[in-house]
């Protein structure tokens, strides 16, 4: 029973979709028509596509409707007085176009941009291009523009292009070489003859991977045959053991006369006869115990020698008023100041008002090359994700370029608040105080320049 019913379905969706088909082609019903002369009111039939209407509907007559002429078309029942005139394609102001279906009295023209040309506002623009280090994500229709993305991590793409995709890094090892040159995503693989003896000679590099000479710190492409140090087995396998013996002699013997001529020389000899160097401690020392004599000297009232006792009666404040002002003149005995010159000069910015300031693209340039290994760690402290890292790996070579570039970013993003603290404290967190007080200490010699 159930099959039955399903059955009966079936048949009457299928009679509503034929029923549907054929009212679609059928005219709409009769319109309206007010006939000027008679008066009446009259129901007019339709023209078919095709046609337009010559004469509209009498008592005694049905309505007249003629075929459209060449190049004019009406698309569905009307009661136009004239057809529609085709478009064109191609024309002066609608150029890169094509006739995608012809022009006929029931359907317009329709025209297509050409091939890498797509429609934009009526009007046919050609497709982008994809920058070097993106490729062709999806590529562009007539009516839609290419989509790139950027290249992913093992892809390169070295052309600017509208239909090239991203392509794989070539893979040395299946091809028997090594890699002499690492990609990133703008240039591919530089394979080569792999290492002999810890060198490797572009000489045996493959023509499909060949580049141009480069230098960017890394690794140095060559023209032509190799230089002599990358081919030193070819230079000593025709020197003998007793020639390799004799010319080590020579080279023994003359170390050994410009060690005897440097002994000889009279300004090594008065560099010997110096006097002794005191440590500034007993420099200091002499020269206090100088300038306590002169004071006591130049009194007006004569000074009691201290008794033994007489120290252990010191009060607290004197001990403490003495060991302050003895260390004040040390320091400034340390940077050789007198006491006229200390007056003068202004007091050194101190470490946490350096913290405020704002990092300049001078320290980065300053710091780049001490941070090594530990340029990811402190990116990380800095806000940056292993995503932006990988692609400061990616789009620069050598670490100290990569890190400068780093700190470039952060403090483009970070404007006012990429000050001197914040990177400090980050280097303190990665283990890198050294780079720290060398930031602070090339901070404080370009802040004061004469006192350094």
């Amino acid at each position: 029973m159930m099959w039955l019913h399903a059955g009966t379905l079936v048949c009457v969706f299928t009679v509503s979709l034929l029923v549907r088909g054929v009212l679609a082609d059928d005219p709409p019903p009769k319109w309206r028509y007010d006939d000027p002369i008679s008066g009446e009111t009259l129901y007019c039939d339709w023209c078919k596509p095709g046609e337009y209407m010559n004469r509209p509907c009498t008592e005694h007559s049905p309505t007249e409707c003629i075929p459209c002429p060449w190049e004019h078309y009406t698309e569905y029942y009307n009661q136009e007085l004239e057809c529609l005139l085709c478009q064109q394609c191609n024309l002066k102001d609608h150029e890169h176009e094509h006739e995608a279906l012809p022009c006929t009295a029931e359907q317009n023209r329709q025209c297509e941009c050409d091939d890498g040309y797509y429609m934009l506002l009526e009007f046919c623009r050609p497709h982008s291009e994809c920058p070097i280090g993106h490729g062709v994500k999806e590529k562009g229709t007539p009516w839609k523009n290419t989509r790139c993305m950027r290249c992913r991590t093992g892809t390169f793409s070295d052309e600017d292009s509208s239909t090239a995709e991203c392509t794989s890094h070539t893979n040395c090892t299946a091809r028997g070489e090594c890699v002499v040159q690492q990609g990133n995503r703008k240039r591919d693989n530089l394979c080569g003859a792999c290492a002999v003896n810890g060198t490797v000679t572009n000489s045996s590099v493959s023509d499909a991977t060949q580049v141009p000479p480069i230098e960017d710190g890394n690794a140095t492409g060559y023209e032509g045959p190799p230089p002599w140090w990358l081919d030193m087995g070819a230079l000593l396998a025709p020197v003998s053991v007793t020639q390799l013996g004799l010319v080590m002699f020579v080279a023994v013997i003359i170390v050994v006369a410009v060690v005897a001529l440097w002994r000889d020389d009279p300004t090594v000899q008065r560099k010997r006869s110096l006097p002794t160097r005191h440590s500034l401690t007993e420099i200091f020392v002499k020269r206090a115990s100088q300038s306590s004599m002169v004071g006591a000297a130049g009194t007006s009232e004569p000074q009691q020698p201290l008794l033994e006792g007489d120290t252990t009666r010191r009060s607290s404040q004197e001990k403490a008023a003495w060991r302050a002002s003895h260390t004040t003149a040390a320091k400034r005995f340390q940077r050789g100041l007198s006491v006229e010159e200390e007056e003068r000069t202004p007091s050194l910015t101190s470490d946490e008002e350096l913290s405020h300031v704002k990092v300049a693209l001078s320290h980065a340039e300053h710091i780049a090359e001490d941070i090594g290994a530990e340029w990811r760690a402190l990116g990380r402290k800095l806000g940056f994700t292993d995503g932006q890292c990988d692609c400061f790996q990616n789009d620069y070579q050598g670490l100290k370029e990569i890190t400068y570039q780093m700190l470039r970013k952060w403090v483009d993003e970070k404007g006012e608040d990429a000050t001197l603290g914040t990177l400090g404290n980050a280097l303190v967190q990665v283990e890198k105080e050294d780079v720290r007080s060398k930031l602070f200490t090339f901070e404080h010699e370009t802040l004061h320049p004469c006192i350094h």
